[in-house]
């Protein structure tokens, strides 16, 4: 079962027009992850299993900001889930967590990104909640749909193979 996703949430999503296991293989390795992870942010670590690492890095008014933690749900093709907290002093008491998941969707798949656990900040949930609602976009989402779409088409990757 994957990570429940607390009331206190930022969603973006996209449909890409790839099967489910072809999106997938973008999280499969560092290099492909931080293809389209990395905008915005700086990948660093990325360590693709349950219990591995995600460390990132972003630069907000010309200083580096380490971020990152621990992936809690690492399920093939559907669902990889980590804590999010910053390594500075602009860290909470508790992480948050990114929950990114995959369903099939018509002839694709539907990818929805959410940012969630606002509610374990307390009295600052609110107002943490509206900053980040307010500064996700959907940009990673596009970029994997972008790689899905179209650069996929270059690489070799069976759709239909045979049981």
């Amino acid at each position: 079962m994957g990570m429940q996703i607390s009331q206190l949430n930022v969603r973006r999503s996209i449909f890409i027009s790839t099967p489910q296991r072809h999106v997938w293989s973008e999280f499969e390795t560092f290099e492909r992850f931080q293809a389209w992870y990395s905008t915005g942010h700086e990948l660093e670590t990325y360590e693709p299993k349950t219990s591995g690492l995600i460390e990132q890095n972003v630069t907000i008014n010309g200083v580096e900001h380490p971020l990152g933690g621990v992936i809690n749900v690492f399920k093939a093709e559907e669902e990889i889930s980590f804590s999010y907290n910053w390594f500075t002093e602009r860290a909470w008491s508790v992480p948050t967590f990114i929950t990114i998941r995959l369903c099939p969707c018509f002839e694709g798949t539907l990818v929805e990104h959410f940012h969630h656990g606002f509610d374990r900040l307390g009295g600052k949930a609110a107002s943490e909640l509206q900053r980040y609602e307010a500064g996700w976009t959907s940009h990673h989402l596009e970029r994997l749909k972008d790689i899905c779409e179209n650069q996929g088409l270059n690489e070799e990757f069976d759709l239909n193979p045979i049981a």
